[in-house]
């Protein structure tokens, strides 16, 4: 039980003998003061022990910890009780290393009071004793965790003393991670992803098996699925995918309590006793490498001791495994075998092991051999494992049950096989190997003598697979050549020296109908007298076989064994190879002699066989099992007699074959001319069989044939009407020769006669214009309806849907079931929609035969020609009657039809032959009544139209395209628009403007049809008929015109009415992208060019609507964003209104024009195209809008509006917005006038801007007199004030200027045309002499009045004060008040004086000195003396106070300010100028007097 040498000290091979015999040296002395100091040590016992490491645990289970420490290699030294408690236990342990060194483990438990005495805690001690001088070296090292600086470095003691630290410190770990596994409880332990589980979860293989035990482990294998099923066969979703693993991790997570890691590990809690600490075990499930459906499960246990639990547990796990369906649980385990397996090299023949015998071979290498044999062998042969799989290879296992004699008793045995397929890329091989455990008794299986009763197990294993792989390579090679014929296989190299003949074809066919189910069809055929119709019979039939390769169905090939040659049991006949999926293989014989069958028929018919040869893939292996005795089959054999693809393919056939016996009955009657096997006649039984087992009888057309010549009426019997119908009749048809009506004139069928080759060109002669015909209108009385085929050049009743092949009567727009019914037979015959044809199908052409029904009875050629009277005359034509079978994935109606081409030619032609002379007379009597004509008469007369041939009617069509605003282009009516709202939006406005238009004269058919009429004056008869037909369903306009004076006079009437539609078109496609540009603010480039800025807008365009006509038609370079060719500006707009605006030549024009823009026309500003604007007036038409600017010659600029749009624009555009416009360039000019005097208050401003000023506010009331309140507001513009007595008006009116021009808004007016006055003149002296006496100072100076010395402006706009005047700014808090209140602009401010007669003052004396009765020591002046007095106010009529002579008129010539405010200022500031008058005339007599006395005001 002791554990070898620490490895720290097995360096034997590491160290030289000098470096070990140095150690050794310096870590023992000699051996026998060595064995001394171990005595004395021994003696000494704990004194030289060295404490390490000192811990306690806790809860911990005491068995466990002391086996551990057992299994290290601790042995017990002292073990006992320390105490009297019974509860309590010391144990000493140690284990003694080299060089003298021991480890002591002391382990004091004492047992828990709750649980059993095993359970409880504990304290332990790690101590070393030996050399004192390393260990305490050890310890420093283990105080200082010096381990990882000395691993890899240092000398060898500190090496070993790195190791041992290390080896003290993982015991503790370990004890301490066995504690951490023993939780008291449960409680969240085991919630996912907590912590405990993921410490599980992270354990190491060595703690493992340390702290567990385990129990068992259990191998199983995963068998279902099949890895190598084919996905496209037709039973591919009921293959089974699921290989087990899925069930095989949901069985164990229902085993275990908890995951720890998802498909790798769980762990299960157990039940404990309520005296022991939890129990557990972990359940490990691990794939093995060498095969991946083997795993393996381990239990590994924690805390039960008890063996019988641990058998009931793993026996609970195998029982759940059990009940998989998809497990398999193996009685012993088989990783070994499968390693020595994948040690062996390939293609060796020697044995891997003695104990197993081995035997190999070579296959054909094939794609699908592989998984043929595993298929079989894992299902009804052997019922083998599937181990390991790929596409290379495959190995399988089971096991073989045995009996042998051991000591003269027989024992059964499992003996394992094991079953490895291989496919290399280097070779076009497949090698095999058996392997099977050695059987007693026979040491080499190959060699035995005839003298043993029975061969070996081995042998007999050896010699039955060896064939059955053999046979079923070869059959999967001929089925492998034989699939080469379609080109999807691959064929190796052996296979392809030669040409694949139809002999080898012939073998491989032979090879794999010994494999084959068999399944026979009879198919009908014709008796003697037909002609050529049994070889045409044989030809549809083989094409309709054929044709199934072409569908992408079926993949069909017929081979090239010659058809008189028999294969195998069968007779001569046509070979034909069927893929139906990877998996499953036909061989169609069709049989090439008829036989009559009597017995199956019982009148005689004949028939041929067609058989079908089935062979399935899976059926190339034989179902014995390998350890049978016999050949016998197994009861659970599956057999594949029929496939699924087997019996729909010769269901199709059965189908087809209706059809083609009535096709070829056609061709043999159609080759007569040309075929010596010339038809005789038809059994009845046989012609019965074609025309009801497969065709319908449906209506061509109903004609009223009249005996009389003239619509006068003439009532003369005549037999010219009989005769020319039949002579019409046998122009294109002859009766069919049937056995019952010998002669042909009594036969009630025809078949057509004419040429098949060029069905096209006959549909186009039918119509030589090439013309679409007439849509279908509703006839009332007219129930009869033209079959037309496809590409037909009309479509005179019903636009049709087209199909490469065959034709539909359905018509592309949604007709109504009340429509329909009123078309006839054929209409509700040929409603579906069968446009969706199945094109697995087998197409073939119905044949062209017709009846006639002479007032509802059948006519033959004889009865056509005796007809005397008028009689009404329906003709049918045969088709092939439709069943559900036929249109797969919907449902087809029993009465729905489709006309091949000839069949729409051939009724075409006779319907338009029968009716175009009634047409053209019918029309003729309805042109003469008039534009009176009733709607019945109308849709009446339009369909007589369309039965006309297309050379007397004169037709055009209007593809029409309207505009689409998510596309920015035109789309075409007839392709979907994805909002189908607009598309009739554009179709009603379409419908409204075609109306309007006034250059023809229409009439209305039908109140919002879109039908049209070319009506006449008066009552007049009809000048020609004209109908103009509005097609929404195919998104165009067709117009038709049939003209008495011939087809020219109708195509230049058409031609006319084609402009006039045109010119509406492009009115309404106007009208939408003024829509679009409204809503969208985006302009498209068909309607303004990229580059048709506002530049290019003064180029003013003539007021016409059809200005663009020819740009329209000009060739240039397309938007390189939209595929269709519409040049730039096509659907440009005439301009419809302009107007020129005056320009103030202080503004320029760019910023004239951008004002404008920015602030009035920004709300309607396009997006992506500079300058422009669109508006919607309030008749709802919109315009777009330009600004350009112009100069004239003179000198003068402005302003152009150049409005363009569909319509004339209304008074929005034309009186208010230009308004808003005239206002708005008024302001521009006012602030350009205003920001020159803000820059320059004593800029001499122009004549031209004083007139702008002056005469500003009477064309502003001019341009704005719709707005009231402005015509209501006062106009306080004139004010008038009289000066107080005893003032001079000169001074204060000098007072006035210098006090409100240092406010800075007001300033002194600078005419450009007046010289300014010099600054003396300011204070003008008259020229007197002032040095005179006293009196001459008094009586002051005469200076004459100039009024431009007190012109001023006024500026809302602050500017500079000029110095001249006042040096600082005068504004007071009451004027800063005035200037927030007074608003924006100019105003000039007129100052004149009058006398009291209000007369101008042109001269006043100023200056004549000291104002009358002024005190010096006292001044008592009334308030009426301190303000001017305006005149108009309210005041007595005998004044107090005497007011002087003079007045002062204050004349303001107003923009846009508020004129009562700028009065309210200036009267301010003129009282002002009166009270700083007063305060002078009061200074200057203070200074004259020799005191001065206070100013006591009354």
């Amino acid at each position: 039980g002791r554990l070898p040498a620490p490895t720290f000290l097995r360096r034997s091979k590491a160290m030289s003998s000098v470096d070990r015999s140095r150690v050794l040296s310096s870590l023992r002395p000699s051996f026998n003061f060595q064995q001394r100091q171990q005595n004395q040590f021994v003696r000494r016992g704990a004194q030289a022990r060295t404490v390490f490491s000192v811990y306690a645990i806790s809860p911990v289970r005491v068995k466990s910890i002391l086996l551990m420490r057992l299994v290290e290699g601790f042995r017990a030294r002292k073990y006992g009780q320390n105490t009297s408690d019974h509860d309590k236990i010391s144990v000493m342990l140690t284990v003694p290393l080299e060089f003298g060194i021991v480890m002591h483990y002391e382990f004091s438990y004492v047992a828990s009071p709750f649980y059993n005495v095993l359970v409880g805690s504990a304290h332990v001690k790690i101590e070393l004793s030996g050399d004192p001088d390393f260990i305490q070296s050890v310890k420093n090292d283990f105080i200082n965790h010096q381990v990882g600086q000395v691993r890899d470095q240092g000398t060898i003691s500190q090496r070993i003393s790195a190791q041992l630290c290390k080896f003290m410190r993982w015991i503790r770990k370990e004890d301490a991670f066995d504690s951490y596994l023993t939780p008291r409880e449960w409680n969240l332990q085991l919630q996912p992803g907590s912590n405990f589980l993921r410490r599980l979860g992270a354990m190491s293989s060595v703690q493992r098996h340390r702290h567990f035990d385990v129990d068992s482990s259990i191998e199983v294998v995963c068998v279902g699925g099949d890895p190598f099923s084919n996905q496209e066969s037709l039973l591919s979703e009921f293959i089974q995918e699921e290989n087990g693993e899925n069930e095989l991790f949901e069985a164990v997570s229902k085993f275990s309590t908890q995951t720890i890691i998802d498909r790798e590990c769980y762990i299960k809690q157990l039940r404990s006793s309520r005296r022991d600490l939890v129990m557990y075990c972990i359940v490990n499930v691990k794939r093995s490498s060498e095969a991946a459906r083997l795993f393996s499960v381990t239990l590994e246990f924690f805390g039960c001791q008890d063996e019988r639990e641990r058998i009931a547990i793993v026996q609970d796990l195998k029982d759940k495994l059990l009940s998989c369906a998809f497990i398999v649980l193996l009685p012993r385990r088989v990783g070994r075998y499968l390693h020595m397996l994948k040690q062996r090299k390939a293609g060796s023949v020697e044995r891997s092991q003695s104990f197993l015998h081995r035997a190999h071979w070579t296959l054909t290498k094939d794609d699908d051999l592989i998984a043929v044999i595993c298929q079989r062998r894992r299902s009804s042969i052997g019922n083998f494992m599937l181990l390991d799989s790929s596409t290379n290879h495959a190995l399988l296992g089971k096991f073989v049950s045995s009996k042998a004699l051991v000591q003269g008793r027989e024992r059964s045995s499992l003996n394992l096989v094991l079953y490895h397929i291989r496919a290399t890329s280097m070779r076009d091989h497949v090698f095999v190997d058996i392997y099977m455990e050695t059987e007693r008794g026979y040491v080499n299986p190959f060699n035995f003598s005839p003298r043993f009763p029975t061969k070996p197990m081995f042998y007999e294993f050896f010699e039955r697979v060896k064939r059955r792989d053999e046979e079923c390579s070869l059959a999967l090679r001929s089925r492998r050549r034989l699939l080469s014929v379609f080109g999807t296989t691959n064929v190796t190299a052996s296979d392809t020296h030669e040409a694949y003949t139809g002999e080898d074809q012939e073998e491989d066919i032979s090879r794999l109908l010994v494999y084959a189910s068999s399944t026979t069809k009879y198919l009908r055929f014709f008796k003697a007298g037909a002609g050529a119709a049994n070889d045409a019979l044989a030809t549809l039939t083989t094409e309709s076989i054929l044709y199934s390769a072409f569908s992408g169905i079926t993949n069909i090939a017929e081979l090239k064994i010659d058809p008189e040659q028999s294969v195998g049991t069968c007779k001569e006949g046509t070979w034909f190879l069927i893929r139906h999926d990877n998996h499953t293989l036909s061989f169609l014989h069709l049989a090439l002699l008829e036989e009559a069958l009597d017995v199956r028929s019982g009148d005689g018919q004949v028939f041929r066989q067609l058989t079908f040869h089935t062979v399935y893939s899976a059926d190339l292996y034989q179902t014995k099992d390998d350890f049978d005795d016999g050949d016998e089959e197994e009861d659970g054999e599956e057999e594949h007699a029929e496939h699924l693809g087997v019996t729909e393919f010769a269901e199709r056939i059965e189908r087809n074959h209706a059809k083609n016996y009535a096709s070829a009955l056609y061709l043999a009657l159609r080759s007569n001319a040309d075929d010596s096997a010339v038809v005789e006649q038809f059994d009845s039984d046989d012609f019965d069989f074609a025309t009801s087992s497969c065709l319908d009888l449906v209506k061509v057309t109903d004609v009223y044939v009249s005996s009389t010549s003239s619509l006068e009426g003439d009532n003369e019997d005549t037999t010219a009407t009989g005769l020319s119908l039949s002579a019409l009749v046998l122009s294109m048809f002859e009766p069919v020769p049937v056995g019952r009506s010998i002669d042909s004139s009594g036969s009630y069928y025809f078949y057509y006669k004419g040429n098949e080759t060029n069905t096209d060109e006959q549909l186009v002669d039918c119509h030589p214009s090439g013309q679409d015909r007439i849509h279908d209108l509703t006839v009332p009385y007219a129930g009869t309806m033209s079959i037309v085929g496809e590409d037909s050049p009309h479509e005179n009743l019903s636009p049709l849907k087209n199909d490469d092949d065959v034709m539909s009567f359905s018509s592309e727009e949604e007709t109504d079931d009340g429509q329909l019914a009123l078309m006839g037979d054929l209409a509700r015959s040929t409603s579906a929609d069968t446009s969706q044809v199945d094109s697995s199908m087998w197409s073939v052409d119905p044949p062209v035969l017709v009846r006639f029904l002479l007032d509802g009875r059948e006519a033959s050629t004889k009865e056509l020609a005796e007809t005397r009277s008028s009689s009404s005359l329906s003709v049918f034509i045969t088709v092939f009657r439709n069943c559900p079978a036929d249109t797969p994935g919907r449902a087809v109606p029993g009465n729905s039809y489709r006309l091949p081409k000839i069949h729409s030619a051939v009724a075409l032609r006779m319907a338009n032959e029968l009716k175009s002379f009634v047409a053209e007379q019918q029309l003729e009597r309805l042109r003469q009544v008039g534009s009176q004509i009733s709607e019945i008469d109308l849709r009446s007369a339009l369909y007589q139209l369309s039965l006309l041939e297309s050379k007397r009617v004169a037709s055009s069509q209007l593809s029409l395209e309207f505009f689409v605003p998510g596309k920015d282009d035109l789309v075409s009516a007839s392709a979907p628009t994805g909002n189908e709202k607009s598309l009739d939006n554009f179709f009603t406005l379409l419908c409204s403007e075609i109306g309007k238009q006034k250059t023809i004269k229409l009439k209305t058919i039908t109140e919002g049809s879109g039908d049209f009429l070319v009506v006449s004056e008066g009552n007049s008869p009809l000048p020609f008929w004209c109908f103009i037909q509005l097609q929404k369903g195919l998104g165009r306009i067709l117009i038709n015109v049939h003209h008495p004076g011939g087809f020219d006079r109708a195509t230049e009437v058409a031609a006319r009415t084609t402009a006039a539609i045109k010119q509406v078109c492009r009115r309404v496609n106007q009208i939408l992208l003024l829509e679009s540009l409204h809503r969208t603010r985006n302009a498209s480039y068909m309607l303004i060019k990229e580059d048709d800025d506002a530049k290019t807008a003064g180029n003013v365009r003539k007021n016409t609507d059809d200005e663009n006509g020819e740009d329209s038609h000009r060739h240039g370079d397309r938007h390189p964003h939209h595929r269709r060719r519409q040049l730039p500006g096509e659907f440009a707009c005439p301009v419809k209104f302009q107007r020129s605006f005056f320009l103030f030549h202080r503004c320029s024009r760019k910023t004239a024009v951008m004002a404008l823009e920015s602030k009035v026309l920004h709300n309607f500003a396009v997006s992506n195209r500079r300058g422009l604007f669109v508006y919607k007036d309030a008749d709802s038409h919109v315009f777009y809008m330009r600004l350009s600017s112009f100069a004239n010659a003179d000198g003068s600029e402005g302003i152009l509006l150049l409005v363009h749009g569909a319509e004339m624009p209304g008074p929005s555009i034309t009186t208010e917005l230009c308004r808003l416009l005239e206002r708005m360039l008024f302001s521009i000019s006012l602030e350009a006038l205003s920001s020159v005097l803000t820059k320059n208050p004593f800029y001499p401003l122009l004549p031209v801007d004083i007139g702008f000023v002056r005469e500003f506010e009477s064309k502003w009331i001019a341009i704005t007199e719709s707005d009231e309140s402005i015509l209501t507001a006062p106009r306080e513009n004139i004010r008038t004030y009289e000066f107080p007595d005893g003032v001079d008006p000169m001074l204060v009116l000098m007072y006035f200027r210098q006090n409100i021009c240092g406010s800075g808004f007001f300033h002194h007016l600078n005419e450009a045309d007046v010289e300014p006055s010099d600054s003396d003149s300011d204070i003008p002296n008259g020229g007197q002499d002032t040095s005179g006496d006293d009196d001459n100072e008094k009586a002051g100076i005469v200076l004459p009045f100039d009024k431009s010395h007190f012109s001023l402006f006024y500026n809302n706009s602050p500017s500079q004060v000029d110095p001249h005047y006042q040096p600082v700014s005068t504004l007071t808090k009451r004027g800063d008040e005035y200037r927030k209140k007074s608003g924006t602009g100019i105003a000039l401010v007129d100052i004149e004086l009058l006398d009291k007669d209000g007369s101008r003052v042109e001269a006043i004396r100023t200056g004549s000195g000291q104002e009358k009765n002024v005190h010096p020591d006292r001044i008592n002046y009334s308030l009426e003396l301190l303000r001017m007095k305006r005149i108009g106010e309210g005041a007595s009529a005998v004044p107090t106070l005497a007011f002087c002579n003079h007045r002062v008129c204050i004349r303001i010539v107003n923009t846009l300010l508020d004129a009562k405010i700028l009065q309210s200022w200036i009267e301010l500031s003129l009282n002002q100028a009166l009270v700083g008058f007063r305060i002078e005339s009061v200074l200057i007599a203070s200074t004259s007097s020799s005191s001065a006395s206070p100013i006591h005001p009354s």
